[in-house]
């Protein structure tokens, strides 16, 4: 027992505290002293009073009841809690609240009575932060509708929504704090309510050998809890957080995979959570999938509220001062508590005698992401060799030994942890620096790691890095030295990219979206790799001890680029890596290159585009005029002539409203050759567009952008089509396969054909009257909204206003195309039933055939140009025309082309989301005006003859 008052004083610094014993025992830890600390815990827990879990200094874990410290649990001493087998229940839930990879999750810095709130700078790096959720879902409640990210409120509403989900990020996103803090609260509920399940935490990195799911876990459940899995898991006693599906080890991962779908599907009535990384997800579970949405504005502003309060206005306007650069960074939460606390912990770099490193208002702060990660890894390193460790090995000794394990674990694909024997194995017992040799015996090294948060010990008995990041980080350090030393490293960056090369994507169900190329598993790491180059990033990297090779950045990313532009493009973006202004016009030049090269896989044409959206493709070349900033869209001419609209008479897919087909004279135009990009509508977003009503050229587009209903609009025109369905007497089944419905549209119309009218519209009219009026819909959604992606979410009037305000900026007639101008675009006269000919190929178009389920980059199938060189005459997106829906044939003059005139307009082109029969060039879909969806956008006409600069 130690006295409270000297105890705090050691952890916090000088206070003054109210009542109450704090049990601490550092040394000598044995099964009594365990006990008597499990009672404690359990006591705290259960108060009456207001309890809070919270980190503390050297990783200590803090219990406060009423605002009043109660319990504070050393690192040692929760370890042992979480990793003594117990047939306790209680006892090893106090265990998991006692550790520090769960308890802290509870709140950061709890405002205790009578003491220090928190030390003067953060002690830990970790922080967590409240994520935005989205689930992927078939939604729509028309035929057009189809994948959407649906909001959740927070985690708990997502497990009452899915008991099984599996849970998507990016690298850093916070996949595992996520399932932690779900870990201490459902510990927290069962040791409120007996009835609740038992949450077992488990890394699958830890899951090898030939071992199947269920007896993994039981191997698991027994270790903590002494008792057999099965009965518990039958009786729906135990919920299921499997962390890291990507971080299995590579050899056998495909087995384990198809062994751990098994398993989920055989115990479908079990509660599960599991996390992946986004690019490593095939889909490959049957389970519904839940996205970690990017932080937005306010989420990174009340983190920093929190964890740096003192700080948290200066460090924001650091991180906004320039959107992109840090604020990107910043979005990420594992980079923010980075970026937090280098910045909260400055002041120590200006007191040490050393030289400190250029900074950003007071802090060193780079738009890097290697150069950031080597900050936070000095830092730590630094504040250990403070704290005069016996034993201490110098920093950049640790440094090399710990990059060699990294490399280890990334080379052998062994996932991120290892066996604790097989850990100090991977550990080199000595490593040669300067030309001497010098001694680094592992287990100094594991426990100077985990000192440092650098390396953990988990509750599955494995050593691993205490991020996938930070064994990224030092896997690239190494990657640096071997590639300086000469070594061919081409085998670690090489992916599929030709038609020939690209492997058939595995456990693939029949509704699941077609993947991106399969991963190498050293992408991550190539990225960090090229932000710690020589010559990569804006300021320089804030680490005493240098990366152990000079390599420049344009050597590495030349042979990168070599065997992978993808990832070259990713170096240049993700990275940061600077290199010369030749080296990243040849890096767009081969993605572009690739995106439009019928030789290079589907798959890889479309993930080329996405990261040439991301690095600014040259497409799309930002132009201002009086300090309005646009893109002028590529164009295409259509010479004037006559032109046949309508299928020909042995189309036998044609509906009765194609025909007849007949000439149609039309002046020459110009029409543009993608569709509207979302870069481009985003100058007219940025330029006010949505309040000037001046572009809104009519009464009712006016009154839709107020947020009125239009009469007769989408509301109305779903509920016609709802009841032409009711009035065909045919099953739905059949209305699904000619159209293309996929099962979740069809469960969709189902659902709104089997209420009454009155009950259909009241579904129906928040969807459509709830949307913003400033903006498109979906315009938050990052899978989207790429830049070079075709804007979606906009209804007739958007697309109209969109046309008048460019026309007005480059003082050029704009307007969208008639649907007889469209259609002799798309087809470039003749006969044809599709823009490349009569044969319908799905690898010529983004149809639902193709299962791509998404908007792709424009431009990404070079099979599917038209005659003119008119890309994405079908399929991707269905485009808005000007004209009214009415009976052929065609004439302009007839009202048809009046603005003002009220009823549908015409789509065409089909989308994503339907099938080959809208995809022809005859095809027309009447449109209420106000409609969106996530698969409806347009593209533009210049009549006559473009300016010479266009």
């Amino acid at each position: 027992m130690t006295d409270h008052t000297t105890h705090i004083n050691h952890v916090t610094g000088p206070v003054h505290t109210g009542s109450g014993d704090i049990h601490l025992t550092v040394q000598g830890l044995n099964v009594a002293d365990l006990d008597v600390l499990t009672e404690r815990i359990l006591s705290a827990l259960r108060s009456a009073a207001p309890v809070a879990i919270a980190g503390g200094p050297r990783n200590t874990t803090v219990l406060a009841v009423d605002g009043e410290p109660q319990v504070v649990i050393s690192r040692e001493q929760g370890r042992a809690l979480a990793h003594r087998t117990t047939e306790s229940v209680d006892a090893y839930l106090a265990g998991l609240v006692a550790h520090r990879d769960f308890g802290p999750w509870d709140t950061w810095y709890v405002p205790l009575a009578g003491i220090a709130a928190r030390p003067v700078t953060p002690e830990a790096w970790a922080g967590y932060i409240p994520v935005e959720l989205r689930a992927l879902c078939w939604r729509g409640e028309g035929p057009q509708q189809r994948i959407e990210r649906v909001p959740i409120p927070d985690v708990a509403a997502a497990m009452r929504d899915y008991p099984q989900f599996v849970l998507l990020g990016e690298p850093g996103a916070g996949k595992t704090t996520v399932l932690q803090k779900v870990a201490l609260d459902a510990a927290r509920a069962r040791l409120r309510d007996e009835t609740a399940p038992v949450p077992l935490f488990v890394r699958l990195g830890a899951h090898r050998g030939a071992g199947s799911p269920f007896d993994f876990l039981a191997g698991q459940w027994r270790a903590r809890l002494g008792s057999d899995f099965g009965p518990a898991l039958r009786a729906g006693s135990v919920l299921l957080l499997l962390d890291a599906l990507n971080e299995m080890p590579r050899t056998g991962y495909a087995g384990r995979v198809a062994a751990w779908r098994t398993f989920a599907r055989e115990w479908e009535g079990a509660r599960m959570i599991f996390t992946c990384r986004k690019m490593d997800y095939a889909p490959t579970l049957p389970l519904q999938q839940v996205e970690i949405s990017q932080l937005d504005d306010d989420r990174v502003r009340n983190f920093l509220a929190r964890y740096v309060p003192d700080q948290a206005e200066s460090l924001w306007k650091e991180l906004s001062r320039q959107r992109g650069g840090l604020l990107d960074l910043a979005r990420n939460p594992f980079l923010l508590t980075v970026l937090a606390w280098i910045y909260a912990t400055a002041r120590d770099v200006a007191q040490e005698s050393v030289p400190a490193p250029p900074v950003h208002g007071g802090a060193a702060l780079s738009p890097n992401r290697g150069q950031l990660l080597a900050g936070l890894v000095d830092r730590l390193l630094k504040r250990e060799e403070d704290r005069t460790h016996p034993d201490w090995i110098a920093a950049d000794v640790q440094e090399r030994v710990l990059s060699a394990l990294a490399w280890t674990l990334q080379d052998q694909g062994e996932g991120t942890s290892l066996p604790t024997r097989d850990a100090l194995a991977a550990i080199p017992s000595q490593v040669t620096m300067r030309g001497r040799e010098v001694e680094t015996e592992p287990e100094t090294v594991v426990r100077l790691g985990c000192a440092a948060t650098l390396l953990e010990e988990t509750l599955e008995g494995q050593v691993r890095f205490y991020h996938h990041m930070v064994q990224e980080y030092f896997a690239a350090r190494e990657l640096l030295r071997r590639f300086d030393a000469g070594e061919n490293l081409r085998s670690l960056w090489k992916a599929p990219w030709r038609v020939r090369e690209m492997p058939a994507p595995k456990g693939q169900g029949e509704w699941d979206p077609l993947p991106p190329p399969p991963p190498t598993g050293w992408e991550e790491t190539t990225i960090v790799a090229a932000g710690l180059a020589v010559g990569a990033g804006l300021v320089p990297a804030p680490v005493p001890a240098p990366v152990p090779a000079p390599v420049p950045a344009h050597a590495l990313v030349e042979a990168v680029q070599a065997v992978n532009p993808i990832l070259a493009g990713r170096c240049l973006d993700e990275g940061g890596a600077a290199v010369p202004d030749d080296l990243r016009e040849r890096v767009h030049a081969a993605l572009l290159d690739g995106v439009q090269d019928r030789r290079v896989h589907l798959r890889a044409r479309i993930a080329a585009g996405h990261v040439l959206g991301r690095l600014g493709d040259p497409r799309l070349v930002v132009r201002e005029r009086d300090g309005i900033r646009y893109i002028e869209p590529p164009l295409v001419r259509v010479p004037g002539g006559t032109y046949a609209i309508g299928p020909p008479w042995w189309d036998r897919q044609a509906y009765g409203d194609e025909r007849p087909r007949h000439p149609v004279q039309l002046a020459e135009f110009w029409i543009g050759q993608y569709p509207i990009t979302v870069a481009e509508y985003r100058c007219f977003v940025e330029a006010g567009g949505y309040g000037e009503e001046r572009y809104w050229e009519t009464e009712t587009a006016r009154a839709w952008l107020r947020g009125e209903e239009i009469e007769g609009g989408v509301v109305a025109g779903l509920l016609e089509t709802r009841q032409t369905l009711l009035d065909s007497n045919r099953p739905l089944e059949d209305w699904a396969k000619e159209i293309g419905w996929t099962p979740q549209v069809l469960e969709t119309w189902r659902a709104l054909t089997t209420v009454s009218e009155e009950e259909a519209r009241e579904r129906l009219r928040p969807i459509y009257a709830d949307r913003s009026r400033e903006e498109p819909a979906w315009w938050d959604d990052a899978a989207l909204t790429g830049a070079n992606q075709p804007v979606v979410g906009v209804t007739w009037y958007e697309a109209r206003a969109y046309c008048a305000w460019l026309a007005e900026v480059t003082g050029r007639f704009c307007r969208l195309p008639t649907e007889a101008e469209w259609e002799a675009a798309v087809r470039g006269g003749g006969t044809r039933l599709h823009p490349w000919g009569n044969r319908f190929d799905a690898s010529r178009a983004n149809t639902i055939e193709g299962r791509v389920l998404s908007t792709t980059p424009v431009g990404v199938y070079p099979q599917g140009v038209g005659r003119l060189e008119l890309w994405e005459g079908a399929g991707n997106v269905w485009e808005w025309t000007s004209s009214l829906y009415q009976p052929y044939p065609y004439r302009a003059g007839d009202g048809r082309e009046d603005p003002s005139a009220s009823g549908r307009r015409v789509v065409r082109g089909g989308s994503w989301g339907n099938n080959k029969r809208p995809a022809r060039c005859a095809s027309r879909a009447p449109t209420p005006p106000d409609y969106f969806d996530d698969s409806n956008g347009f593209r533009v006409v210049f009549p006559g003859s473009p300016p010479s600069d266009f």
